[in-house]
């Protein structure tokens, strides 16, 4: 059994360690993260609720201008049209992760 001496107890302690009692300084990184982002950042960032809002507005708006001016869309007008909608979302999800 290992004898109790002051010393041995003094080590031992958590206070003992100078740095421990030390005031931890901060680093400032330079971004205010309380200030407040105008309506146009928001729609930026990538993946945004905005974004995908106004995208699904003018997909919906397009579809509408096309269906009220023409008889019959070629399927060949849907596959291009899909494309750039594809290649959004595959964008999205790579952005997520």
């Amino acid at each position: 059994m290992e004898e109790k001496t002051a010393q041995n107890v003094r080590e031992s302690s958590p206070h003992s360690d100078p740095t421990a009692l030390s005031p931890q300084t901060t680093v400032e990184t330079g971004e205010n993260t309380t200030s407040k982002r105008t309506w146009w950042q928001r729609v930026k960032e990538p993946g945004s609720v905005w974004q995908i809002i106004i995208a699904a507005l003018l997909a919906i708006g397009i579809g509408l201008a096309v269906s009220t001016t023409v008889d019959e869309v070629p399927d060949a007008a849907i596959a291009i049209i899909g494309i750039p909608g594809t290649l959004w979302l595959r964008a999205l999800q790579a952005v997520g992760d």
